[in-house]
């Protein structure tokens, strides 16, 4: 039996790629897992014991970049969803801040709205503060 991968906290504001996709999928309870096949394959990638029924074969789960992923969950998961209205409100010095509220009320940030969208996901179901593998930080999303 492989060991379980070792993980790190990282703070929800922080979570972007492959490590908030993962978190994502924990929350959902799909089981991602880096003992998938394909991961050898394909490193910026994890494996789903338990996929979505929409979910194609051998896809990559990439709610944070795909709509067809990410969509799911603003049906489901989402109360609304804002975009910055203008310079001031919702900026950072990276841009502009696109808002998601989970239907637990907690609000979350991204610069996309899909990142939002995850995060709130995350947020509203885990905290501010969430375990991801290590392998998994500073991997960017498959597109």
């Amino acid at each position: 039996m492989a060991q379980p991968p070792r993980t790190v906290e990282v703070r929800l504001v922080d979570l972007s790629g492959m490590a908030l996709d993962w978190a994502v999928a924990e929350v959902l309870g799909f089981q991602p897992t880096l003992e998938h096949p394909l991961f050898c394959s394909s490193p910026a990638w994890f494996g789903l014991c338990n996929p979505p029924h929409w979910l194609e074969p051998d896809s990559p789960f990439c709610p944070s970049k795909r709509w067809a992923h990410g969509g799911e969950l603003v049906e489901h998961y989402i109360r609304w969803l804002r975009d910055p209205a203008n310079p001031g409100e919702l900026w950072n010095e990276s841009g502009a801040l696109y808002l998601a509220v989970g239907v637990n009320g907690k609000p979350a940030f991204g610069a996309t709205k899909l990142q939002a969208v995850c995060r709130a996901v995350v947020a509203n179901a885990r905290g501010d503060l969430v375990s991801v593998p290590s392998s998994t930080l500073g991997m960017s999303a498959v597109a």
